[in-house]
């Protein structure tokens, strides 16, 4: 692995995986699957699927 890498996009990037794609930063995570999103951050999860947004751990707030 390598310690750092960048890509500089000047057109669309497409990728396709399986079953999921991880992104994360330390323990900050963004889950894309075929159904649903799941972004969990600082001890909050929220999910997003066809039953709507549910978070846990947290508040939504209107600002």
């Amino acid at each position: 692995l390598a310690e750092s890498k960048y890509s500089d996009f000047q057109t669309d990037c497409e990728v396709k995986a399986g079953n999921q794609i991880l992104h994360q930063v330390g323990d900050t995570q963004i889950v894309t699957k075929g159904d649903c999103v799941i972004i969990k951050a600082g001890g909050v999860e929220v999910v997003i699927d066809s039953n709507g947004l549910v978070v846990r751990g947290g508040e939504i707030k209107a600002e």
